[in-house]
């Protein structure tokens, strides 16, 4: 059964993950091109990309190895909707939690 279980976890962990990270610091790029007056989209999320992408691949696979291994492995056909959900929850905040704050000001000033 491993046999079949690697080769996923490294396409998932090696190609995908990286991609859709990627995609998800790009999202940011958006969000901040919108909300902050002097963000420069281009060079600051390709900065950020370049910067960031490889040390939040790395994270993603020590988040995500173990627990797709025990999805595999250990966790009942019945809870692994919920037990993919609460992991995919908890990996979104520690991404949003690793993404710099943003010093820019917004476009419409404090109360």
């Amino acid at each position: 059964d491993w046999a079949q279980v690697l080769p996923k976890l490294a396409a998932d962990q090696l190609v995908f993950s990286p991609f859709l990270l990627a995609l998800f610091l790009l999202y940011f790029g958006v969000f901040q091109k919108f909300t902050a007056k002097s963000y420069d989209f281009t060079t600051e999320t390709m900065h950020l990309i370049r910067k960031d992408l490889f040390s939040m691949t790395i994270n993603g696979m020590v988040f995500w190895v173990p627990i797709s291994l025990s999805l595999f492995t250990i966790v009942p056909e019945s809870l692994k909707l919920l037990v993919t959900n609460l992991a995919g929850f908890l990996y979104n905040v520690s991404l949003a939690l690793q993404l710099p704050h943003s010093t820019h000001t917004t476009d419409t000033p404090p109360p």
